[in-house]
């Protein structure tokens, strides 16, 4: 790859990195496939199929859905701090980006008024994102721990908090909507 090349991408990377919209859109393009995996785990196990014949779609469908949730709001979150300016873009990294998909601190860190529910769905979520939804165990046996999955609910909780994300990313263009709209007067 010549210079030219390397140039440009470092161009492009910097003009994504630096705009939360990318990190937001990202987000919700995770949560729509989730959401999509989510529907036909629910077609299938509402079909009248014995549950012997569908266990092993069963669970593809459940730690797949979990792990791609989890993607969604750490995304969604990470644009959000970058919005805030906590999460600093530099001429070619990151910086004080949380890693580790600690999904549930990065989330709390955004909406530090959550439910009993949905920190139960986000440490759920944070373990399949870690290992439950690539992995069949983790890489110490005493991360190891038996997850839950509960379709229509933890698909609600889930829409709950993401709706709750996107609020508090549109919350600074509300907020000079309603400031500039309330300078302007009407003759």
């Amino acid at each position: 790859m010549n210079n030219e090349n390397l140039t440009e991408n470092k161009k492009k990377w910097y003009e994504i990195a630096i705009d939360p919209a990318h990190w937001i859109n990202h987000g919700l393009r995770l949560m729509l496939s989730a959401d999509l995996i989510c529907d036909e785990f629910e077609s299938i196990v509402n079909s009248n199929t014995p549950r012997y014949k569908i266990q092993d779609e069963m669970l593809s469908y459940s730690k797949v859905y979990m792990m791609l949730l989890g993607l969604a709001f750490e995304n969604t979150a990470k644009g959000i701090l970058i919005q805030n300016g906590k999460i600093l873009v530099g001429e070619d990294q990151l910086k004080n980006i949380p890693k580790m998909h600690n999904i549930k601190k990065i989330i709390s860190d955004v909406l530090p008024d959550l439910s009993e529910d949905e920190i139960n769905l986000l440490r759920r979520v944070e373990e399949y994102t870690k290992w439950n939804g690539k992995y069949p165990v983790p890489l110490k046996s005493e991360n190891y721990v038996e997850l839950s999955f509960s379709p229509s609910r933890d698909k609600a909780i889930s829409n709950k908090i993401f709706t709750r994300l996107y609020y508090k990313y549109n919350e600074p263009i509300l907020a000079n909507w309603t400031s500039s709209s309330d300078s302007q007067s009407i003759n």
